[in-house]
């Protein structure tokens, strides 16, 4: 389907309405609701508005909390991801976050080349 202006007007007003909600969950819910976006594109529009809140999600982020103890089942490239798993890892990494002085965003990218360089170190 097309985006006509129409579309992309509203789309830019559920998006605005959305990123406008009081409270995380609100927020990410109401940016889930839009169609074609889910909770990784929510992580990534989120850490663009706010990078020293959020951070995005993959599976590449979201394993790694696993290399450093948090409990969280591993991801695979078929898997879906839920809200309340992205508001779980949001929960981590703010934890990792208060351990030094690095924004949300910083923290997802370390994350992301931690996952890159076990799965790396694990080829070899």
């Amino acid at each position: 389907m097309l985006m006509t202006e129409t579309n992309s007007s509203d789309l830019e007003s559920r998006l605005e309405n959305a990123l406008r909600k009081g409270g995380e969950s609100s927020r990410i819910h109401a940016l889930c609701d839009i169609r074609g976006i889910g909770p990784i594109m929510a992580s990534t529009l989120l850490m663009f508005t706010w990078p020293e809140t959020y951070g995005f999600m993959d599976n590449r982020t979201y394993n790694s909390l696993r290399y450093l103890g948090f409990n969280f089942p591993k991801k695979y490239s078929t898997s879906r991801f839920t809200v309340n798993q992205l508001l779980a890892y949001l929960r981590a990494i703010r934890v990792l976050k208060e351990r030094g002085s690095v924004s949300a965003m910083e923290i997802a990218e370390a994350l992301y080349a931690l996952d890159s360089v076990t799965q790396l170190h694990h080829e070899i």
